[in-house]
């Protein structure tokens, strides 16, 4: 089965570090994350980098947002997977997706 990716939400602003968590149900036995990458957009400001592997997963390091506030937001993430299957050749599978999110917190 294909992973889903999900956000968690709200996502935490802290002055002008916002950190994005969420959770990714996995891929098919023997595939490997290659990369997790996430990006958050809010009236025009865009903040994205790498997220840690694993089901539940974080930005590390938390994302720049100096320019982001409480309210609503669009994040996207994208996961690529080295697929190794003793029955096809191997291949890179690749999962988007994207989710309004809420951001809760003060900025500076």
């Amino acid at each position: 089965m294909p992973p889903s990716g999900n956000f968690d939400s709200p996502l935490e602003l802290d002055g002008d570090v916002l950190t994005v968590t969420g959770s990714s149900d996995g891929a098919d036995e023997g595939d490997e994350l290659v990369s997790r990458h996430v990006a958050v957009h809010q009236g025009g400001n865009v903040t994205q980098g790498p997220a840690t592997p694993g089901l539940k997963w974080t930005t590390d390091p938390p994302l720049t947002a100096d320019q982001f506030e409480a309210g609503q937001a669009l994040a996207v993430g994208c996961e690529t997977y080295f697929a190794t299957n003793v029955d096809s050749l191997p291949a890179f599978k690749t999962f988007t997706w994207s989710q309004i999110v809420e951001i809760e917190g003060k900025a500076r």
